[in-house]
């Protein structure tokens, strides 16, 4: 029940600088730096989401007190890896623009243009 949604927010959160670097219609100056600081900075946000995602379990169980229904939780926990995977994946586009941004663009005249 865990390792799907996690593992699709950080496959999402990565693929992000990937595509962005490889398929974007502008060129990176610096595209091994860029993908050095998206990709480790995407980690850190993949990592963070997970551990938002599943703090609704803290204090559930034997010593927490009262739980709800295992189907009230699988849902709150399904919501929340929804949640945590669209802001992630948020914030690392906008960290790519503005990643781009600062490194400068590269020589040559964008991918498809004229």
């Amino acid at each position: 029940m865990f390792i799907a949604p996690a593992f699709i927010v950080v496959v999402a959160v990565l693929a992000v600088p990937l595509a962005y670097a490889r398929f974007w219609p502008v060129r990176i100056g610096r595209p091994r730096l860029f993908l050095g600081i998206a990709l480790a900075a995407g980690v850190l946000l993949a990592g963070g989401a997970i551990v938002w995602s599943v703090s609704v379990l803290r204090g559930a169980g034997v010593a927490g007190g009262a739980v709800a229904a295992p189907a009230v939780v699988a849902t709150v926990l399904r919501n929340r890896f929804g949640v945590a995977g669209l802001f992630a994946f948020v914030v690392e586009y906008l960290l790519c623009r503005i990643l781009h941004t600062l490194l400068g663009q590269g020589p040559g005249t964008p991918r498809g243009g004229a």
